[in-house]
């Protein structure tokens, strides 16, 4: 049995950042704002980059079966462990969930990554996957910077209220079609006294001709325990009922 009070600590504080990552992690799922139409074929061609963004057509993820591998850590306690687990969204019963395998921390295990499933669960039952939506009534979306050498542009999102779901920082999206491919940056609110800060890096890709998030990193700055880092990466067996038969689309980042 782990006893030390400072691990328990790092824990906990970890935990406090992924109680709030998580909801961001399933609001994102779909990477468009809420409610976007898709461009007719015979309009003309956007050329503001948030423009662009703001109107590019997807198919909504609705349903999906993807293995997952989360790993947290502490670097100042050097205590780690990593879970796997087979996920599933079906619009009849929801996000639901198998562990698979897991080893190390038993604390970091039941009280992180444990917890960061049930909280993604929690969201989906609650509604509360699109309050995160990157679009015009969460965020102040301006334009940031091309990348002419990744063919990205660079958005910034800066949110319009404090809220622990919301992330300011930017956004990488595809400068052709304003395809989202990467978020990145800081929780608009800490989600308590002992967290600094939570740092989120997002990235997205392409499976079956559907836009489906790839990745997770977040990292929690803690007073007295320092930093300690979350990741989760996602490997898809079938995609709105398709199975997977092709490999990601991740342009570079």
């Amino acid at each position: 049995m782990e006893r030390a009070p400072s691990l328990r600590l790092a824990a906990a504080g970890l935990l406090a950042g992924l109680m709030v990552t998580s909801p961001v992690v399933t609001g994102l799922l779909a990477g468009v704002p809420a409610g976007q139409a898709p461009v007719p074929s015979t309009a003309a061609p956007i050329t503001d980059p948030v423009q662009r963004f703001l109107a590019h057509p997807d198919e909504k993820l609705t349903q999906y079966r993807a293995k997952r591998h989360l790993k947290a850590r502490n670097e100042r306690f050097n205590k780690e462990a990593w879970l796997d687990a087979l996920t599933e969204l079906d619009p009849g019963q929801g996000f639901r969930y198998t562990i698979l395998a897991e080893d190390g921390s038993g604390l970091i295990r039941n009280r992180v990554l444990h917890r960061a499933l049930e909280a993604e669960q929690q969201a989906f039952a609650s509604g509360d996957v699109g309050r995160s939506a990157i679009s015009p009534a969460n965020y102040q979306i301006d334009f940031g910077e091309h990348d002419g050498a990744t063919g990205l542009d660079r958005l910034r999102i800066i949110p319009r209220r404090k809220e622990q779901m919301l992330v300011e920082g930017t956004i990488s999206v595809l400068a052709a079609d304003g395809e989202l491919v990467r978020i990145e940056g800081r929780l608009a609110k800490t989600p308590s006294f002992w967290t600094n800060r939570v740092d989120i890096v997002r990235r997205y890709g392409r499976i079956e001709g559907v836009h489906v998030p790839l990745s997770i990193e977040s990292t929690a700055n803690l007073k007295i325990v320092g930093d300690s880092v979350f990741s989760m990466t996602y490997t898809y067996e079938s995609v709105n009922g398709k199975a997977v038969t092709s490999p990601s689309r991740q342009p570079s980042q």
